[in-house]
């Protein structure tokens, strides 16, 4: 079923009165960049976003927002990943250099566990999976083993042969076997082996389909749903694998509350437990989703859009909303100049890596910020605008 999508909601920007006040002397605030959420996970009452290494939420009934920073008890500043535990009621943030937080009604928790372990490879997580009070991390040189109960690493798996690293990118758990997948090779082992630190009780899977790098297994639907060199498999009995979306190349999909949500350049297909599948489009690109069962509403990271909510009330036109918090552009200070009472930033470039970066000029105002565009500079001078390292302001304009 194909779903023609009509935007009958409204855009909004809205941001704390904490966040507007004035500053009181001796105090901090924070300013940061929400303008690309690429991730999201969702509490029984709260959508949590991450936007360049920043966090806030949205709550599901008013929509208002909520930052959360080291002023205000994270132990981190530029997070990679978070998924949000039910059970414990937590949410579990890794941040880029491997330190970890639980955040729930009681505060933050820290894990530094990895974060203290010296190592040579990277700590990076690339995937969390839940079960049984243990959050399974896929890290880039095996898993780590979270034991939600006691807030503590409680093991880690080297599942390569003769124990050697493997970057894991994601996990999952169906039929009594958890699946570890990296990009070459999908490890097995039942997930009621106690001693699964040891590698032999870890075995590659066979007769999988397609070609080309493995990007993501998942459990939905009491079947198993493999995403393989841009194509979509299920597995349909123990050995046989079918194709699902054939004509679809995909980017990524995610699983959320009986939902599969596949992510395209252009459109995102939802498919429920039966793999009856609805087309969304014309919301520009996503890349993650989560589905809230008892509201019907689909929620999306939609990147320079933010957060949008999707939902389908009847046949009828869906009503799309959709939630951005103002800040600067980019989590990229590198030149600050002050004229008058307006503050004007640019991100910098020009070294290293740190090359060819897209010019911004963010600029801050009566406690509200506004962003010029590199896309605005380059139509209106026809001039490629990147690598801004300095910036004058005229006294008079």
């Amino acid at each position: 079923m194909k779903t023609r999508v009509i935007i009958v909601g409204f855009f909004f920007s809205i941001i704390s009165l904490p966040m507007l006040a004035q500053v009181a002397m001796g105090k901090w605030r924070t300013h940061l960049s929400y303008n690309s959420v690429s991730q999201i996970a969702q509490s029984g009452n709260k959508i949590f976003a991450v936007s360049q290494g920043a966090l806030f939420s949205v709550d599901k009934q008013d929509g208002g927002l909520q930052f959360y920073s080291k002023l205000n008890g994270l132990n981190g500043s530029n997070i990679t990943k978070i998924e949000f535990d039910a059970t414990n009621q937590e949410l579990l943030i890794i941040y880029s250099n491997g330190n970890i937080d639980l955040f729930g009604t009681g505060g933050v928790m820290n894990i530094p566990d990895l974060f203290n372990k010296q190592m040579s490879s990277s700590k990076n997580v690339n995937h969390i999976q839940f079960y049984q009070k243990k959050a399974f991390l896929a890290c880039d040189f095996g898993i780590v083993v979270l034991n939600m109960d006691k807030n503590e690493v409680a093991d880690t798996y080297y599942i390569g042969p003769n124990a050697t690293e493997v970057a894991v990118l994601n996990t999952t758990i169906h039929n009594g076997t958890i699946y570890a997948l990296s990009k070459s090779t999908i490890y097995q082992a039942s997930i009621a082996e106690p001693n699964l630190v040891n590698y032999q009780f870890w075995s590659a899977t066979a007769g999988l389909p397609g070609t080309g790098d493995f990007q993501k297994i998942s459990s939905f639907g009491g079947k198993l749903v493999l995403l393989r060199g841009g194509k979509l498999y299920k597995q349909d009995s123990a050995s046989g694998w079918t194709p699902f979306l054939p004509e679809v190349i995909t980017n990524s999909f995610n699983v959320s509350n009986k939902s599969l949500s596949v992510f395209t350049d252009n459109s995102t297909y939802l498919a429920d437990e039966l793999f009856t599948v609805k087309i969304v489009s014309n919301i520009g690109t996503i890349t993650d989703a989560e589905y809230d069962a008892q509201n019907s509403t689909y929620y999306f990271a939609a990147n320079s859009l933010g957060i949008v909510s999707y939902k389908q009330v009847s046949t009828e036109t869906p009503v799309i909303t959709y939630f951005k918090p103002v800040g600067p552009a980019v989590n990229k200070p590198w030149k600050m100049v002050f004229s008058g009472k307006k503050l004007f930033m640019v991100p910098g470039g020009r070294w290293a890596a740190f090359y060819m970066q897209p010019g911004y000029i963010m600029m801050f105002e009566d406690n509200s910020w506004s962003n010029i565009d590199y896309t605005s500079i380059e139509s209106n001078t026809g001039v490629i605008c990147r690598d801004l390292v300095s910036i004058a302001v005229d006294p008079s304009d």
